[in-house]
Formats: structure tokens, sequence, C-alpha cells
């Protein structure tokens, strides 16, 4: 996977999350001890923290629960979630069918890089893990800060390095990379995708280098949430 380019990672990514796609929700709540549903909860107060109300995007929504946790603000009034997995994207409609959420929810297959919407469209736009996937980082954060209304903001709930004055920096990756593929084998037979994920993580950015981008891109008013030991953080920009 390393030294895959371009879109052949991009491919070789997306063939991955579908393979996954039947376990992934367990997965998260296993490999997180259950945490990853506080940490969305309080990401998706975070996004719709400015009191705009109408259309919030989640970019890299897979099975959709960030999109769930979003509508129940009432400030908003739809939720369009996107992603380039569509086994993820399968599983996403047959969980708002069950809660009757056609309505307020729109599920699309597509590029983050290439958002097929117009300028100022979303009061909010959240990506809940999938920042890593992303093959030009500081583009598809333009383009997300590009849909988004004045005052609303971008937040991102990532799985980032540690940073190097963080203690525990020579302790937490060699055990992810350790455990997470061994349970990836136990649970979804698929050791290669779990041995992805904390190499994926070990060429990352760090928290702190990823609000630079943020702030570069013109996002203000950047702040940096850590938690989970600091391997985890919402980090949330304001566009002015």
């Amino acid at each position: 996977m390393a030294n895959l380019q371009g879109s052949q990672r991009a491919k070789y990514v997306e063939e991955m999350f579908d393979r996954i796609s039947k376990r992934y929700d367990l997965m998260n709540s296993l490999m997180s001890a259950g945490q990853h549903k506080i940490w969305r909860r309080d990401a998706t107060i975070e996004a719709v923290s400015n009191n705009l109300t109408g259309e919030c995007l989640d970019v890299a929504t897979g099975t959709g629960d960030f999109i769930f946790d979003l509508l129940k603000h009432d400030s908003v009034s739809k939720v369009i979630g996107l992603d380039f997995s569509k086994e993820m994207l399968a599983i996403a409609n047959e969980k708002l069918q069950k809660l009757n959420l056609e309505n307020k929810i729109d599920l699309i297959k597509g590029d983050v890089h290439h958002l097929p919407f117009g300028d100022k469209k979303f009061i909010s736009v959240t990506v809940g893990f999938g920042t890593r996937n992303f093959i030009d980082v500081p583009l598809a954060i333009a383009e997300m800060t590009r849909v988004i209304q004045p005052k609303g903001k971008l937040v991102i709930l990532e799985i980032l390095r540690i940073e190097s004055s963080n203690p525990l920096k020579k302790i937490i990756p060699p055990l992810l990379n350790f455990f997470m593929p061994l349970m990836g084998k136990i649970i979804t037979g698929n050791r290669e995708a779990y041995s992805y994920l904390p190499k994926s993580v070990d060429v990352f950015l760090t928290a702190s280098e990823l609000a630079t981008i943020m702030r570069k891109t013109g996002l203000k008013n950047i702040k940096i949430n850590k938690r989970a030991l600091g391997t985890v953080a919402i980090i949330s920009g304001e566009k002015i």
C-alpha cells in the first residue's frame, strides 16, 4: 500500500472498506471501547455550535453514524452523506430506512477532492475517521471549506500521529501495530485491512499539523480537543 500513489491508492482503500463494511461498526466499538460514540457526539455538538440552521455534509460517512448524531440537533434540517465505498453506503442506507429518515438524508457516492456542490451550501461539514484516507489533504480541506457557509464549521474527528512531545509516542504505536491486525483477523477475517489502519496513522499528520493546514485554507478559530491519550482529536475551524 505504501508504494501506491494517487488513483491506485484510492482504489485500494475503496475496495478495502467495501470488504470490511459488514464488521466496521463492531470493530469501531471494540477498538475504542465504545468511546467513539462519545467522540462523535461531541464532534457534532461542535459542528452546530454557531447557531446556524440548514443542511450539513458528512464526508467519508461510512455506515452513517455521524449523520444520525447530526440529525439529533434541531438546527439541522437535512444531512448529505458522501463516501467512496458503495458497500459502506449500502449499510448506511439500511440504517436510515429502519429509522424512517429517508426524507432527512441523502447518500452519495463521491470524491471529497471534487465535491458536487455549490459554494456556501452547508452550515457545517464533518469528517469522522476519514481524513487519513484522503489522497490530497489540503485539496480536500479546501473543497470542504468551499461548500461551508460563512460562520459555519469544519469538524474533523480523527486518529492522528502522536505529537513528539507526548511521552507515550514510543509505546502506543507499536501496540496498535500489534493488536489491531490481530483483532482484524479474529473479528473480520481481514488482517490486511487492520494492518493498514495503524500504518496509515504512522505516516499521517499530528493534530497540530492538520490544524495548520486548516488555517492555511482560511479557517479561523481553530480548536483542538484531544482524546484517548492524545491518539484521537476533534479539530474544528470556522469559516469567516
